[in-house]
């Protein structure tokens, strides 16, 4: 899984903390392992127990507050997520 954080403007953002937690029906098991953004917004999860067809929930924060959500399914080989921030983070 591989992915950007990126303002309304398409700006890259950094100094966020991405968590994953994965979702598999009403169960919600966050992932030990955070990411956090550099100047060019990229972030990304290799391995860690994740499989094609589950169901990502994608969390960026800043100084505690959620700054952006995104859900996604994970696909064969890479999958790639442009994760909406707010326009001012």
């Amino acid at each position: 899984l591989i992915g950007r954080a990126i303002t309304t403007n398409d700006a890259p953002v950094a100094g966020l903390t991405i968590a994953l937690a994965v979702q598999s029906g009403q169960v919600r098991k966050e992932l030990s392992e955070a990411y956090t953004t550099e100047a060019d917004g990229l972030f990304q999860f290799c391995g860690r127990g994740l499989k094609p067809g589950m169901t990502i929930d994608i969390e960026a924060s800043r100084n505690g507050s959620v700054v952006g959500i995104g859900t996604v399914i994970l696909t064969e080989g890479l999958t790639v997520v442009r994760l909406a921030i707010g326009a001012r983070p």
